[in-house]
């Protein structure tokens, strides 16, 4: 015969209810990426940059930082050096985009850079671009 345990952590109701309230507490809030959520433009080179703070780099435990840069044709985006903020991801909104001398221009392109790691991004001057700096 099958005996069932009497201590409340064993049951699965339990473990459930357990489990979802410690997933309630470590769970970030929603946030929107928006223009008006945004502290930070900087218009450089024709290019605008707008930059919205992280609390995680990660985003597990709260939103990323994120920078979107637009570029109109005509404007030429250009950095190069090394990565010294951690792990970062580049995503192609529309347009092109080089990052260390690969191209990318499907929209939705992604293209990581681990933290240390030289990196040089440029848009393509040709051509209306714009991308994200995940991280």
């Amino acid at each position: 015969a099958h005996r069932q345990s009497s201590h409340s952590c064993y049951s699965s109701t339990a473990l459930i209810r357990r489990l979802s309230r410690m997933a309630a507490t470590v769970t970030p809030s929603q946030y929107f990426y928006d223009d008006a959520a945004s502290p930070t433009v900087i218009v450089s080179a024709g290019c605008a940059q707008t930059t919205w703070n992280g609390t995680d780099s990660d985003g597990t435990r709260g939103y990323p930082s994120v920078s979107k840069i637009e570029c109109p044709s005509g404007s030429l985006w250009l950095r190069q050096g090394s990565n010294l903020a951690g792990a970062i991801k580049l995503v192609l909104w529309y347009g092109a985009l080089v990052a260390n001398e690969r191209a990318l221009d499907l929209p939705g392109s992604a293209f990581w850079v681990a933290g240390g790691e030289p990196l040089s991004v440029r848009t393509d001057p040709q051509r209306a671009s714009a991308f994200y700096v995940i991280g």
